[in-house]
């Protein structure tokens, strides 16, 4: 599956759990880095709302590395980022986490996905 594909899905989830998605679309006037979506999901009967940027990669392909800094400025003022890599739909993995935030939200609405 490409990576647009697994977005267009991802975007699906949220949406149908009362989600709101950010999809950044990278072209020239845009500062580059920035990871593909922002998610923002209500809190759930399980879980409190959760929202955070998240870069989608597909089999091995690598962050940057201007999105890995990214992603660590974005964790170093307190605002979730992480990486979701698809391994084989449905399963996903999250990566690049960091410990302060919780990241159950966006597992509950993602379903077969685990942690790195």
């Amino acid at each position: 599956m490409k990576e647009r594909e697994f977005q267009k899905r991802i975007i699906k989830m949220v949406r149908d759990d009362r989600g709101v998605v950010f999809n950044v679309h990278g072209h020239g006037m845009q500062t580059p880095g920035w990871p593909d979506l922002y998610i923002a999901l209500p809190p759930s009967e399980l879980y409190d709302a959760w929202q955070g940027w998240v870069e989608l990669k597909v089999g091995k392909n690598k962050i940057t590395p201007l999105q890995e800094h990214r992603i660590k400025q974005l964790q170093k003022v307190g605002c979730p980022a992480c990486v979701l890599r698809l391994l084989d739909w449905p399963m996903c993995q999250i990566e690049h986490k960091d410990s302060t935030n919780n990241y159950l939200r966006l597992l509950d609405v993602l379903g077969e996905v685990e942690e790195k």
